[in-house]
C-alpha cells in the first residue's frame, strides 16, 4: 500500500534520518531492501524508543481507531467521505461486487485527508 506522507511527517523523517529531499514525499526503502509494512511490534518499539512506557496498554490498533473516530466526527472540517477514511486504514471494500469492479486508489483524497490530520495534530 502506498501512502502519501503529510508535510509534517516528511519533514520529521528528513530531520530524524538526515534523509535527502530526493524522497519526493515517499518512503520507499526498508533496511532489508524489501518493501514490508510496519507491524504491531515495530510501532510499539518506536514508541518505546521515544521514551514512552509501553508496559501499559498501548497498541497501534488504538491509534488507528482514534484516527478513524476523529476523522469521521470532524467530517465537516475535511469533507472526505468515510470510505476515504477506511481506505487510509487499508480497509477493503465490504461489498464484493463493488470490490470486483472498483479498483480506485483514491490517492489524492487520501493525501488530502492525511495532510488534514497532520495539520490537526500540529494544532495540538
Amino acid at each position: 500500500m502506498e501512502i502519501t506522507l503529510s508535510s509534517q511527517i516528511l519533514k520529521a523523517l528528513c530531520e530524524w534520518a538526515d534523509m535527502s529531499v530526493e524522497l519526493k514525499g515517499f518512503v520507499s526503502k526498508s533496511p532489508k531492501s524489501s518493501l514490508r509494512p510496519l507491524n504491531e511490534a515495530s510501532g510499539v518499539g518506536m514508541l518505546k524508543n521515544l521514551g514512552y512506557d509501553t508496559s501499559k496498554v498501548i497498541d497501534m490498533h488504538g491509534f488507528r481507531g482514534t484516527f478513524s473516530r476523529i476523522a469521521n466526527e470532524l467530517y465537516d472540517e475535511h469533507g472526505l467521505v468515510p470510505h476515504i477514511i477506511d481506505s487510509c486504514l487499508g480497509h477493503k471494500q465490504k461489498n464484493r461486487i463493488e470490490a470486483a469492479y472498483n479498483h480506485a486508489t483514491f490517492k489524492s483524497q487520501k493525501a488530502k485527508l492525511l495532510q488534514w490530520r497532520g495539520d490537526k495534530l500540529g494544532e495540538i
